[in-house]
C-alpha cells in the first residue's frame, strides 16, 4: 500500500512497477508538506518544487477530503514552470499535449487530480501497474500488504535514494546529476527508454 502522490517521482513510480497490485490509501490522513501535493522538476535555476494549494479544513482530514484551493491559479503556474524547464527536451513535443490536458481541468479534490496525472505519466512511458483505492483506512499492522506509505517523502530521501543511484540520464539543465525529480523529468529527457528504466529500478525492491 501506498500514499497518492502529486505527479510522481521515479522511486513511487518504481514501487508501483515492484507490486503485483498496489493499493493507494485514500482513507488516510492528509500530511502537508509531503509529496501527496508536492513534486519537483530541474528548471536553469535548479529545482523548481511544485506545491498544490490545500484549503485549510479540520486539523485532521482524510486524503480523500483534501480540497484545492484554486484561487490562486495553481495549474497555468505549474504548466508555465514545466514549459518552461522541458520545453526545449527532446521528447517534450511528443508528450506535451497529454500532460498539458490535466492542467486544463479543474479539479476540487487533490485525490482527483493527482490519480489523471498519475494515469497520464503511466500511459506515456508505457508502464502497466495494478492498482486500486482503498474502501477504508488500512491498518499498518496488516501482514498481508507491505506499508510504503509517506516512505518516499522529501525529509527522508536518504532512505530510497542510494537505489535510484544507478539511474542517470542526460537532464536539460546542469552538469550535475539531480536525483529524485518527477517522473515527468525522465519522461521528456529519455522518451520511450523511460518505462524500461522505471521497470528496471523496480527490480531493486524485492
Amino acid at each position: 500500500m501506498i500514499e497518492s502522490q502529486y505527479l510522481p517521482g521515479i522511486a513511487y513510480f518504481s514501487l508501483l512497477c515492484s507490486a503485483e497490485h498496489i493499493v493507494i490509501d485514500r482513507h488516510e490522513n492528509y500530511v502537508r508538506q509531503s509529496y501527496r501535493n508536492r513534486s519537483e522538476i530541474l528548471g536553469a535555476n535548479g529545482v523548481i518544487e511544485l506545491t498544490v494549494p490545500i484549503e485549510r479544513g479540520r486539523s485532521k482530514q482524510l486524503m480523500k477530503e483534501a480540497r484545492i484551493d484554486n484561487s490562486s491559479k495553481w495549474q497555468k503556474i505549474h504548466w508555465r514552470s514545466i514549459q518552461s524547464a522541458y520545453g526545449k527536451s527532446p521528447y517534450f513535443e511528443y508528450y506535451a499535449d497529454q500532460l498539458a490536458r490535466c492542467y486544463a481541468q479543474r479539479y476540487e479534490f487533490l485525490l482527483d487530480a493527482n490519480h489523471d496525472l498519475m494515469s497520464c505519466l503511466l500511459m506515456l512511458s508505457g508502464l502497466s501497474v495494478e492498482y486500486s483505492y482503498s474502501e477504508n483506512y488500512i491498518d499498518e499492522e496488516r501482514v498481508d500488504m507491505e506499508d510504503y506509505r509517506s516512505w518516499v517523502n522529501p525529509k527522508n530521501k536518504g532512505a530510497y535514494q542510494e537505489k535510484l543511484s544507478i539511474l542517470e540520464y542526460p537532464q536539460v539543465f546542469g552538469s550535475n546529476f539531480v536525483e529524485g525529480l518527477s517522473l515527468a523529468d525522465l519522461l521528456f529527457c529519455e522518451g520511450p527508454n523511460a518505462g524500461a528504466m522505471i521497470r528496471e529500478i523496480s527490480k531493486l525492491w524485492h
